[in-house]
């Protein structure tokens, strides 16, 4: 308001001056329109001073609490988008791989880390339904992983068969295995009685066959060889050597116990096989 008076007072002082010729025109025009702005700038305090004094609208306070409700529900989504971020293992552990390095976007689902659970060592098997149904949960069983046998604990069995190998998965814990080593291949050793029909031979009667098959060799029907030139014995008897194919059941020490194209009656050579091959004819001594 002081600033308005003073304009005001320098406007009328041009104007005398100017009507009596000792300034131009400009200049008073300058001084007037100065004291009109000052003027407008008055009126505008003056609003916001009314305004201040009858206190802030309904609508500007509405407006400025959704402001903060907004503002509070971005800080929620970050908290929240943080808490997503950070990883926490379900057990105690050790890192075993690092499938990402820092600052690789990542995919949902995408594995991170890998980790290896210290203390307890498990051993997830499978085994044919009939072989699983007799192994029961706490029954004590044997492990061997590498070299190494372990005693272990039927721990649990679970419900569903696996669709790729049609087996059941048994998990057995291991005791005092500190040093097995994560991911090796563990074998369960099961007694298990089966009733078959077969023959026990020695292991030097086996000869390899086709396909990853086993065969014995064992004489065939009788041939009459004929007399030879210059003998003055009769005809003497021999033997064709016929090729048969096994299957290999069971093994205990040098034994083998097979079925297949074996007979009851059936002659096997025993010893000497890789000097003999198939439609052969052999004799047996002193016979």
């Amino acid at each position: 308001r002081n600033q308005l008076d003073l304009a005001q007072l320098q406007a009328q002082r041009r104007a005398d001056l100017y009507a009596q010729g000792a300034v131009s025109r400009e200049e008073w025009d300058e001084r007037r329109f100065g004291a009109r702005a000052i003027a407008d700038r008055l009126t505008q305090a003056q609003s916001q001073l009314t305004q201040l004094r009858n206190g802030t609208r309904q609508e500007q306070v509405t407006a400025q609490v959704a402001q903060v409700d907004q503002i509070d529900a971005q800080l929620e989504a970050i908290d929240i988008a943080l808490d997503k971020s950070i990883l926490f293992a379900p057990f105690t552990g050790e890192v075993a791989i690092r499938a990402i390095d820092e600052g690789t976007v990542v995919g949902n689902g995408q594995t991170a880390i890998s980790l290896v659970e210290n203390g307890v060592v498990e051993a997830r098997i499978g085994l044919p339904v009939t072989v699983a149904n007799i192994l029961s949960p706490g029954e004590p069983q044997s492990v061997k992983v590498g070299n190494r046998t372990y005693a272990a604990v039927v721990k649990s069995r679970l419900p569903a068969i696996d669709e790729a190998s049609q087996t059941v998965t048994v998990v057995l814990e291991l005791e005092a295995a500190d040093q097995a080593v994560m991911g090796e291949t563990a074998r369960l050793i099961v007694n298990e009685q089966q009733a078959a029909t077969g023959y026990w031979l020695p292991s030097t009667a086996l000869i390899a066959g086709d396909r990853g098959l086993w065969s014995v060799y064992v004489l065939g029907e009788p041939v009459s060889k004929g007399r030879t030139e210059g003998s003055t014995e009769g005809n003497a008897e021999g033997y064709r050597v016929a090729r048969r194919d096994v299957e290999m059941l069971h093994t205990q020490g040098n034994r083998v116990f097979v079925r297949g194209l074996v007979e009851a009656g059936d002659r096997v050579i025993t010893s000497g096989t890789h000097r003999i091959v198939a439609d052969q004819l052999v004799s047996i001594t002193g016979e």
